[in-house]
């Protein structure tokens, strides 16, 4: 008797869309986008390969404990094309968070060079003028009604180790569930509030579809945005897309 591998059907649940050689997948929280080694089997990876039967590749990463949209290539060629897109910033990548705090101002631009360190025996970074160059924009969608809560989206227009969770904690509204940056760990969520909501084609490039991709909130952040009264623009696919369109136009 052959045993099918869930690991198969839980991918295959997940993908968003395929495009010429590529996948978009949408990622669960506590899951790392790859693995020390190819043959690590806890790893979305791992799952990818599973699923495609053959080597697959992934274009970027995401933490472990962020959820949402991962891009994996099947081949090379749509690999590196997926690669110089991202790097010349035809395709954008928006993030959706929820954060402690009210941001003052509509959209925010966070520039503040990060450094990275070691902090009892783990990589962390910290804002430092030896650091590297970073920068990071931030659209304010809304927020509870006591203004202790928030959701913000962000882009990143660097790419740093941990850039979004630093900058968000340098500008004063960490993430809910922040137990690393965040001067007073936050035990509101049993992870960091941080979804990758989708990428935008706004280049034209061959490498993605015209539409943007979307992994819809993941449902403990739903759940969380409920229980704190912090409103959700949308639910589906499409009208987190028309949210998005109308919050940066």
């Amino acid at each position: 008797m052959i045993v099918p591998d869930r690991r198969h059907d839980e991918f295959a649940r997940r993908i968003v869309a395929e495009h010429h050689g590529l996948v978009a997948w949408d990622k669960p929280a506590g899951l790392p986008s790859t693995g020390r080694t190819l043959d690590d089997p806890q790893c979305a990876q791992a799952h990818a390969m599973t699923w495609a039967g053959r080597m697959v590749w992934a274009v970027h990463q995401l933490d472990r404990d962020t959820s949402g949209l991962l891009l994996f290539a099947r081949k090379k060629s749509a690999l590196l094309r997926a690669q110089q897109a991202l790097a010349a910033r035809d395709l954008q990548k928006i993030y959706v968070a929820l954060v402690h705090g009210r941001p003052d101002n509509a959209t925010l631009l966070i520039d503040a060079p990060l450094r990275k360190r070691s902090q009892q025996g783990r990589s962390v970074v910290d804002v430092h003028r030896s650091g590297k160059s970073a920068q990071t924009r931030i659209w304010h969608w809304a927020s509870s009604p006591d203004g202790n809560y928030s959701l913000v989206a962000a882009e990143l227009l660097t790419g740093r180790t941990h850039q979004l969770r630093a900058h968000l904690h340098h500008a004063g509204h960490p993430l809910l569930g922040e137990t690393l940056y965040n001067d007073i760990p936050c035990a509101l969520h049993p992870r960091q509030a941080l979804h990758a909501l989708g990428l935008i084609n706004r280049g034209g490039h061959q490498a993605l579809p015209e539409t943007p991709l979307i992994a819809t909130l993941a449902e403990d952040l739903v759940a969380l945005a409920h229980d704190l009264h912090v409103p959700l623009p949308a639910r589906d696919a499409s009208g987190w897309a028309q949210a998005w369109h109308t919050l940066a136009t």
